[in-house]
């Protein structure tokens, strides 16, 4: 088992600079902190932000006759459902 690049420096911002690699143990660490970590701001770790992403889904599904207006109007109702 490698060292995954994630770990290297420089960290993202939601690596801890606590965690150390070790094999197995690092891989069940980050496992169950991935089941368990639910309260984390909105867009790190494994909660989602929703408007993360849609500039990707915009792109690949190419919606026809949409203003930039009502992409950011889009984008507000998901940051308000995200609170």
């Amino acid at each position: 088992m490698a060292k995954p690049e994630w770990l290297n420096s420089p960290r993202g911002p939601d690596v801890a600079p606590e965690l150390r690699w070790i094999p197995v143990i690092t891989f069940l660490q980050t496992a169950y902190d991935a089941m368990t970590a639910t309260t984390t701001p909105d867009g790190t770790g494994h909660v989602y932000a929703a408007d993360h992403y849609l500039t990707a889904w915009q792109v690949m599904t190419e919606p026809q006759d949409w203003s930039d207006a009502e992409i950011e109007k889009l984008r507000s109702w998901l940051n308000e459902g995200m609170d």
